[in-house]
Formats: C-alpha cells, structure tokens, sequence
C-alpha cells in the first residue's frame, strides 16, 4: 500500500491534528460526562417539561393577549363604580346611616311601636309625634324600597368585592399591561433561556453521545510518557523474553549486525524514548542456531526492550506515537512466551513498513510505503476476539479476521540491522505508548486522558 498520494490529497490527518482530536474527543466526553450530571442540566431539564408544554404556551398566551377590559375584574369594578356613582343609592345610604332612621328603627323593636297605628291626638309626647311623622317622610319611604332589594344586594356584593386584597392584587395584575413578567411563569421561562444560553448546556444539547460510543467501555490499562530516567524504574526489562526463565535473554544474534547492548542504548530524552542505533566496536554473547552462544565482535550496537514481566494484555488497543530514522529496522511489537504469534504493529525495515502477524499458520502482512517515517504518526492495533486492525493515525491500513491471537502479550521496541542491509547508525523515538481495555472503570477511561502535542 502506497500512501503517497493519500498523504498528498489529505487522506491522512496530520499527527498534530490527529492527536488533537483525540484530545478534543476525550476532552468533549468529559465535558459532556460532567453536564450530564450538572444540578443546571437538572433544572433545564425540569422546566423544558414545564415550559415546551401546550398548558404553559397556553396560559402564557392568554396573559400576555388578555385585554383588561375583558376580565371580571374590568366589569365589576366598572360595575360597582356606576352604582356608586348613583343617586339614589348615596341617598340610601346617607339615610341608612342617619339619627332619625337609627331612632325609628329601635322605637319598631319597642312594644310602643304599635301606637304608630293609633289616631294621633293632642297629649302623644313629642317623641311620638316626630317618629309618626318620620314614618310617612320621603326619607324613610326612600330607605324601605330600596332597602333590601336586588340593586342594594349587588352593591353591597360588589363592594365587598372590590374591597377585598384578593381582588385588589387580581384588578392590579391585570389592568398591567406587562403583567406576563410580574408572572412566576415568566420567572421560569427566563430561567429556561438562561440555562439555554449557558455554554456547558448549550454544549451537551448540540452534541452527539453516539460519538463517545467507541470510547465509553475503554479503560486505560497501561501508560507511558517517558518522564522516567532509569529503565529499572520503568515498565520495561532490556533484552528477549523467553517462557523458559533459564534461558539467557540478554544477547544478540550472529546473523545481525549490531550487538543488543543490555539497555545502554535505551534513553529518555525530553520526554521521548529513544532506541538508538550506534557505530561502535563491542564484543558479546551472541547466539548462533548451530553453535548456541558464542563471542561476536560486532561494529554496531543497539537494544531491545519488552514489558514481559510488568505488563501483558489480551485485546484491546495498542497505540505508540513514533518516528525513526535509518536504512536499518525499527519495531514496535507484541510478543508472547513463544516466538509465535507475534504481531507487528510498527517493523520498518529500511525502505517498507510491515503491519501484520506471524504465527504457526504463517505470515499475513501488508506493506506500507509513501509516507515518511521520519516524522511522528500514531500507530494503533485494534485487537478484537474477531479482528485485528492496523491504522496510522486516522487511517485504517490493514484488517485480519483469521487465526486472532488468543493469549496475553507483551509490548516490544527494538532496532537491528539483518545481514543484507548496509549497516549505518539510526533512532527509534518513542514519544509515548497506550494501551486501553474493554472495560469500564469510571476512573481510568479513555476519556480522561489528558493528551499533549508536541
């Protein structure tokens, strides 16, 4: 597979860009993760209920359109102010109210009362006089047909009305005419649109939770940046791992050019692993398929370094952001307690890139050319029980779905050069290794790591 042309047209993201949106993605999922639970979210949530509702829109509609005059409010006040205005009833009730009809009407409740009927005559005291004559007076004639009758009734329901705060406190509100906002309802609308408008809500109402789908059951299983110094306070050994803990794992091979040179070859620096590749004379054990370990003197020097005895895993994603330089072969790998299988997740050999598996069924690769290896890219396994997929950055470049390892295995980076090659120094750097697992831990998921672009 050539890349030149998908690299030239924009097919692959950029590392820098690639890596902020993985960044951007975890960082999305957090924000939308901590929304989710917010108490603002909550109270959105609660008055979209109240406020989206036909009932509400309704009664919002009503009091904002509602002319006063057509209220019960408008027409009883209007009401009680017309027969307040008249005549007939002020004299009532200046009447109602007066000495005279007060004395009259405690004279009826007295038994003299019936001598009203009697002929009047010249000796009847003068109280008696003036009550007989009150009795046959306009005034008292005027309080009898009005007193007690229909127009009194209503005044008098009417003026308790209009008297009481209830009425006084619904005549007010609605003879407002911007009495929406005087409304416990406007007071929820506007809160509504506020917490529309707040950017963590805005955020989580526009996003997409389908997005996050491919990150909610990762968990982080394995970590590092290289801010270690040492290798034997690392999660990496130098040398080969074998099942068989006899066998000697720091050595190198006779037909290999450069010496595995037991991890002083291994460094951090700034932040970045580097595997280097060097032209200097050294002799060591190495082995020999037909002779076993013999002494090498060998021009060259490199190393290999796994995480056999610190960490191994069974599916999940591997990723490592490198570069290399050289004509000689850089590897990123998995390996088991066997030789077999091993997968290849980075192996440049000089002029191809080989992302593939080898096992005892064989060897099924595919070849990546076109893209330029000095340069920092994301390489990533997807290791299902079903499938195992290769990408560089954002773009997939190989698929199996045959003969899956199925055991834990280890990490691996090394350099070498084989015998056909032209031997010449080179470095592997490493800027950082991730590894995430089907499953869920709230506190370690995909989602919380905090990526930073160099």
């Amino acid at each position: 597979m050539n890349l030149f042309w998908k690299n030239f047209l924009g097919g692959i993201t950029s590392t820098d860009k690639f890596e902020q949106e993985m960044a951007k993605l975890g960082d999305d999922m957090r924000h939308y993760a901590k929304t989710e639970q917010s108490v603002e979210l909550a109270e959105y949530n609660e008055l979209a209920h109240v406020v989206n509702t036909s009932e509400f829109q309704q009664k919002k509609k009503t009091l904002k359109n509602r002319k006063y005059r057509d209220t019960e409010e408008y027409r009883d006040r209007r009401k009680f102010e017309a027969l307040n205005k008249k005549a007939d009833i002020r004299k009532y009730y200046e009447i109602l109210h007066s000495p005279e009809l007060k004395e009259f009407l405690a004279f009826m409740k007295t038994p003299e009362a019936q001598q009203l009927n009697s002929a009047p005559t010249e000796n009847d005291p003068d109280k008696l006089k003036r009550l007989r004559q009150y009795s046959s007076s306009k005034a008292y004639k005027e309080y009898t047909r009005l007193n007690d009758s229909y127009i009194i009734k209503e005044y008098e329901k009417l003026k308790e009305r209009v008297s009481s705060e209830e009425f006084k406190q619904a005549d007010q509100f609605w003879s407002d005419k911007n009495r929406w906002q005087s409304t416990p309802e406007y007071k929820q609308e506007e809160r509504f649109k506020e917490l529309a408008k707040n950017p963590d809500i805005a955020f989580f109402l526009r996003e997409k939770p389908e997005r996050f789908n491919a990150l909610r059951s990762l968990s982080r299983s394995f970590i590092d940046e290289f801010d270690w110094n040492v290798l034997s306070k690392s999660n990496w050994n130098f040398g080969f791992h074998y099942g068989n803990k006899e066998l000697v794992s720091d050595h190198s091979y006779t037909n290999e050019q450069q010496a595995n040179n037991s991890g002083k070859n291994i460094s951090v620096v700034n932040g970045k692993l580097h595997v280097a590749t060097r032209k200097e004379q050294v002799r060591t054990r190495a082995w020999d398929p037909a002779k076993g370990f013999v002494e090498k003197d060998f021009d060259y020097t490199s190393d290999i370094m796994q995480s056999a005895e610190k960490f191994r895993q069974q599916y999940g994603i591997f990723q490592a952001k490198l570069r290399c330089t050289g004509k000689i072969n850089h590897a990123f790998w998995l390996g088991c307690d066997n030789k077999q299988p091993l997968i290849k997740i980075f192996h440049f050999d000089g002029k191809t890139l080989r992302m593939g598996r080898t096992d005892e069924n064989g060897t099924d690769e595919t070849n990546v050319t076109g893209l330029n290896f000095s340069k920092f890219h994301v390489y990533t396994l997807i290791w299902t029980e079903n499938e195992l997929v290769w990408m560089i950055n954002n773009l997939v470049v190989n698929r199996i779905s045959t003969h899956i390892p199925k055991e834990e295995m280890y990490l691996a980076f090394n350099s070498f050069i084989t015998q056909s090659q032209t031997p010449q120094e080179g470095l592997l750097e490493v800027d950082w290794v991730r590894v995430y697992e089907d499953r869920p831990n709230p506190s370690e998921t995909l989602a919380t790591d905090k990526d930073e672009n160099n």
